[in-house]
């Protein structure tokens, strides 16, 4: 009788096996018959993704980026400076300043650092744009600068980094709230960056 029931209990078992095997390659093959139809549909067509498709910012106003579910943020883009070059006395005035600020912030606040390669077109331009007002002299020197500069910009391994300040916040208030709030806020850091010696400003567009 043993017998009969351990081979009964070893069928279920098996049946079982065999079912759920059997569920799953369905489903992997409804899978595979929609991925194809979406391929298909999709195929030949040029598709273009939007920036806002990725970021999922709906609107920049005054430079400040609006989000969905009321969160906001606003960038502030800050100098560099080489701080291993400077005396003493100038890296205390740094630190101090960023100390300063440091203890000033009571939001949060998140730092992005990119790092791209070198572009001196702008500079290249506005030394040309001077070649006709310089004396005999320094036309010379400028035509040297202009190439020493139009050569660097095709250096690929001369890179520049640029710092970013981002300043996030949420809020269900008006929109003019959240950018007084974020004005004040951008200027509490504005101010420290000053105070170390490095420049900072607010990024904004044209609206």
């Amino acid at each position: 009788m043993k017998p009969i029931m351990i081979g009964l209990i070893y069928l279920v078992l098996i049946g079982t096996v065999i079912y759920i095997f059997k569920i799953l390659l369905d489903r992997a093959e409804q899978r595979d018959i929609i991925d194809t139809e979406t391929k298909s549909k999709t195929k030949g067509k040029n598709v273009r993704l939007s920036a806002q498709d990725f970021i999922n910012i709906l609107d920049i106003k005054k430079g400040v980026m609006v989000f969905p579910n009321n969160y906001y943020a606003l960038i502030i883009r800050a100098g560099t400076i080489n701080y291993y070059l400077m005396s003493i006395a100038e890296k205390s005035i740094v630190i101090n300043g960023l100390l300063g600020m440091a203890n000033s912030i009571t939001f949060p606040v998140q730092i992005y650092l990119t790092t791209e390669l070198i572009d001196t077109i702008d500079a290249v331009k506005e030394i040309k744009n001077y070649y006709y007002d310089l004396p005999e002299v320094l036309k010379e020197y400028n035509l040297v600068m202009s190439e020493a500069l139009t050569a660097l910009r095709y250096t690929n391994n001369v890179m520049v980094k640029h710092p970013y300040i981002i300043i996030p916040y949420f809020s269900r208030e008006g929109f003019e709230v959240v950018y007084s709030e974020l004005t004040r806020r951008s200027m509490v850091i504005i101010n420290g960056l000053n105070q170390s010696g490095i420049k900072g400003g607010v990024l904004s567009t044209l609206k």
